[in-house]
Order: structure tokens, then C-alpha cells, then sequence
């Protein structure tokens, strides 16, 4: 991987509004680890700029996007209409014209709901708060809170998981230098990917950290 190849540690990027259409690219989200395999977990990761997912949504006369994303795009835009209080969703052309491997560690579940609320929700003209796109129209921040608020900000950014906010807040965020790179490591041969249901079965299988190692952890980070 050359040096301009590598992924860097910049913030997102939003295009504004050009015509009928509105675009997000947003990048990865590198988990570093949890505080906790319960909630409200709490944890550190970092954004990079590459793999990207990029959405693009434009004007229609209904909800259109690819067959293969209807089942991931239908729920945030029945999400965001109960919002605005429609009956159908905002009728828009949604399409992903770059994304990364899904389910291999990039964060690229919760970018993509995210980039699919917001544009879906820009095309409507619905200024909705980043918590409230995050957790009521993108449905995401069920573990970790790192990949939202990086969609917003970027960065490196440590959770604090007191357990008093409906989304972790964010204990610490550090703009890392834009000279900085990123080396990813994938592995050649195919793996079983886990997700979904089964990962939630997963994390129900794993004891509760205990006092001193979670307090180990925190002290650590904060």
C-alpha cells in the first residue's frame, strides 16, 4: 500500500444540496474495544477517510433504490416517516455508489443507516438532532456510540458508558494529525461472517466485565 493509498484520519464529508440531490461520503469506523460486553458498554475506536460509503439520493415519485439495499434502506425510511408523521416514506432514489465489505470491522452498518437517514431526511427538509437521526430514524448506537459520533466529527473518539444517556456521550475526541496513515490488514481466505442475530447471541453468551478490569480500562482511557 503506497503512502498516498492509505487510509488517513480526517472527518467526514458532506456535499451540500446541488440540484435535486443530495450526497454524503462518510469513511470507516476502527473499533478498538469495549469497556464492556454489557450494556451500556462504552469504548474507543477511530474514524479513517478509506473504505468509503458514499450515498446519493435524488428526487422520485416514491422510495427507489437497489433491490439488494430495500431491505436495509425500508426501515429507516418507514423510521423516518413515522417521524414526520406520513403514512408512506419520503419519496427519493436512494443510491450507494461506494461502500465497503460488510461485516469485516469497518463500522459500515452504522454509516451506511446514517448517511441513508440523513440524506433521506435532508430531501424532506427535516432538521432532525444527531441523536435523534441516530437512534429514532437510523436505528444505531445499540453497543457502541463511536461510529455515530464519528459520522458527525471524525476523529479519535472515547465513549464514557455511565449509563445515564439514552446515546454514550463522548468522553474524549482527539483530531488526529492529517500526516497520519492507517495500515489494514484483511485476510486472504474466506471467513465466517458474524452479524446480526448472531452476534447478538454471541455477546449474550459473555460474562460481564468485572469492577477492577473495567476500572483498569477507564483509567487507561480517561
Amino acid at each position: 500500500m503506497s503512502d498516498r493509498d492509505a487510509p488517513t484520519l480526517h472527518a467526514p464529508r458532506r456535499s451540500g444540496a446541488t440540484g435535486d440531490t443530495f450526497g454524503v461520503r462518510t469513511g470507516s469506523r476502527l473499533h478498538f474495544g469495549l469497556l464492556d460486553t454489557v450494556a451500556p458498554f462504552g469504548g474507543v475506536g477511530v474514524m479513517i477517510d478509506e473504505p468509503a460509503t458514499v450515498i446519493v439520493t435524488g428526487t422520485a415519485h416514491r422510495l427507489m433504490c437497489d433491490e439488494t439495499l430495500r431491505p436495509r434502506v425500508l426501515p429507516i425510511a418507514q423510521r423516518l416517516a413515522h417521524q414526520l408523521g406520513q403514512a408512506e416514506p419520503v419519496a427519493c432514489r436512494i443510491k450507494l455508489t461506494q461502500a465497503p465489505p460488510r461485516h469485516t470491522g469497518f463500522g459500515s452498518g452504522t454509516q451506511f443507516a446514517l448517511a441513508v437517514a440523513e440524506t433521506i431526511a435532508r430531501m424532506a427538509g427535516y432538521d432532525a438532532d444527531q441523536q435523534q437521526l441516530a437512534l429514532q430514524v437510523a436505528g444505531r448506537g445499540l453497543r457502541s456510540a463511536v461510529g455515530i459520533h464519528g459520522y458527525f466529527a471524525g476523529g479519535l473518539i472515547c465513549e464514557r458508558s455511565d449509563g445515564a444517556s439514552e446515546l454514550n456521550p463522548i468522553s474524549q475526541r482527539i483530531e488526529l494529525p492529517k500526516t497520519w496513515r492507517v495500515g489494514l490488514f484483511l485476510p486472504r481466505e474466506p471467513r465466517t461472517l458474524v452479524s446480526g442475530s448472531t452476534e447478538t447471541e454471541h455477546f449474550t453468551r459473555l460474562a460481564p466485565a468485572s469492577s477492577r478490569r473495567r476500572e483498569a480500562l477507564e483509567r487507561l482511557l480517561f
